[in-house]
């Protein structure tokens, strides 16, 4: 009896085993399964992540090989005066957001290759882009349709300010941008600036929308943004104590005319029998002369266009509707009364004063909530127990 019961527990405690045998190894079959879909599903979901932060990333302003600085002071005060030429400064300035804006006005080398993208020589791509005719370093290789080359006469010919530019072409310029620098004509039609929009009327007036389009990643800054980047200084009384200069070199006077090293400002230089002298010198030249943001050439250089919209004769001397230019050029009088912050131009969006030019303002590049979460996937790998 005793050993028939023996061989009976004996034989329960294989079966036990066996099935604890077989329920384990399953167990583990299954475990490994279960960990293999796991390392897919982690995997895939950082696979996506980065797809969308790509995405993301693709629809950040790109640089374009701009310099830019960045304006904050959130909310700054506006301009309170003096204005004796009553041009309606007072009270403009201030900017509740942050922005983009280039230290430097657009070069020839920059123009240069818009132009070449869209056509070349004379190239026409609607009513609005006549044919570019202002000085800047640049000239065309031969004949209708032909590539510019850059002037190899001319030293820094790449680095020269453009003159010249329509407030029509600058916005397309920025359309242009906004599309990745398309080749071809439709690269310039929307973006930044709606081309559809834009028409002239028999009373010298125009049908242009106000300003740029909702998204657009570059643009004319308004006359607030160019404003506040010229002429606000965030620490103009002490760390964080902003106010306003009445000049764009943080000072309350004008610079002092003359050739780089020797004046401060190419805008009222003047070499006799060398009326080209001031337009020849390059952006950037008086690198110690800038804005409380670091921006270069406001004084000098071109006259910059703005988004601002002026009716007629309700500004200095305007009997049509304008778009705004605010700034000296390099070929204005030594009285340099164009670098007051009181000052203020415009001229009608198809044309140039043939001396206008432009820089162009930005989207702030930031890290999206999409960068955020990758990071901090790729950042806390899950840990193997």
């Amino acid at each position: 009896f005793h050993r028939r019961h023996l061989q009976i527990i004996i034989e329960k405690a294989r079966a036990k085993c066996a099935t604890r045998h077989a329920s384990g190894a399953a167990t583990r079959r299954q475990g490994a399964i279960m960990r293999m879909l796991q390392a897919w599903m982690r995997g895939w979901a950082v696979f996506s992540v980065l797809a969308l932060w790509v995405a993301a990333v693709k629809g950040q302003p790109a640089d374009y090989g701009y310099n830019f600085a960045t304006v904050g002071a959130l909310g700054n005060a506006p301009y309170q005066g003096p204005d004796p030429l009553n041009s309606g400064v007072v009270g403009r300035g201030s900017v509740n957001y942050e922005y983009r804006i280039a230290k430097t006005e657009v070069s020839t080398g920059q123009w240069l290759e818009f132009i070449n993208a869209v056509g070349g020589v004379d190239a026409t791509p609607n009513e609005f882009f006549a044919p570019f005719v202002g000085f800047w370093g640049a000239l065309p290789s031969a004949g209708l349709g032909s590539p510019y080359i850059l002037n190899d006469g001319i030293e820094h010919a790449a680095d020269l300010p453009v003159f010249g530019i329509t407030w029509r072409q600058a916005a397309m310029y920025c359309n242009w941008l906004h599309n990745d620098k398309a080749n071809g004509t439709t690269a310039l039609l929307t973006g930044a600036y709606n081309v559809s929009t834009w028409g002239n009327l028999p009373n010298r007036d125009f049908t242009d929308e106000g300003s740029h389009m909702p998204g657009a990643k570059y643009w004319l800054p308004t006359r607030d943004e160019q404003l506040k980047a010229f002429y606000y200084d965030p620490n103009r009384y002490g760390n964080n104590q902003g106010g306003w200069w009445q000049s764009p070199n943080k000072s309350d006077s004008p610079g002092v005319s003359g050739p780089p090293g020797v004046g401060t400002t190419s805008a009222g230089y003047q070499v006799p029998n060398e009326p080209a002298a001031a337009l020849l010198i390059p952006l950037g030249a008086y690198a110690d002369q800038t804005s409380p943001w670091g921006l270069l050439d406001t004084s000098g250089g071109g006259e910059e266009w703005n988004e601002d919209v002026l009716p007629g004769q309700t500004e200095i001397g305007f009997f049509r509707t304008s778009r705004g230019l605010l700034g000296s050029s390099a070929a204005d009088g030594p009285e340099l009364i164009r670098d007051h912050v009181y000052w203020y131009g415009g001229e009608f969006p198809s044309q140039s004063t043939g001396l206008s030019s432009f820089r162009i303002a930005s989207s702030v590049p930031g890290p999206s909530a999409l960068a955020l979460m990758c990071v901090s996937v790729l950042a806390h790998p899950r840990k193997r127990r």
